[in-house]
């Protein structure tokens, strides 16, 4: 069994140690759980994480809406793709359907703006962009829509 001292020390440099990697970027629960568990055991996880709540420095649900702004202007992807990165990333999928459920996504501007990037690329090839943009995970009829006003 360990003693009170060792986990409180695991707990005090855990946190330390969650503090240093959010300053350079958001983590969902999952990710920090894992962290911690591989670096200072599983038992100081639960503690370490209900801390960081209270302090409000790990968030899923705005981990989520962060995540999925980011998406739409840097690198959009298909709702389903992007779905199934949150979920690949730990976010409960209660999180993630009532976030879609509540935040409407416009998909086909999102098409508009990777065909506005990628036009040049593609040469006007509409059959190479339609199967870059399904790889991308947009729905083939909205690429398809979009794609007849090219």
């Amino acid at each position: 069994m360990k003693s009170d001292d060792d986990i409180k020390g695991r707990l005090k440099s855990a946190l330390s140690y969650c503090y240093k990697i959010l300053n350079y970027k958001p983590y969902t629960e999952f990710e920090i759980a894992q962290k911690i568990g591989k670096k200072f055991g599983d038992d100081v996880v639960d503690q370490t994480l209900e801390k960081l709540k209270k302090a409000r420095l790990v968030d899923d649900r705005l981990y989520v809406k962060l995540w999925v702004n980011s998406r739409i202007n840097s690198h959009p992807e298909g709702i389903i793709v992007m779905k199934y990165k949150l979920k690949q990333k730990g976010i409960p999928n209660s999180i993630v359907e009532e976030y879609f459920s509540l935040n409407e996504i416009d998909e086909k501007e999102m098409i508009r703006s990777v065909i506005e990037k990628k036009l040049k690329h593609y040469n006007g090839d509409k059959n190479k962009m339609y199967k870059y943009l399904l790889g991308r995970g947009f729905n083939s009829e909205n690429i398809s829509l979009i794609l007849k006003d090219f």
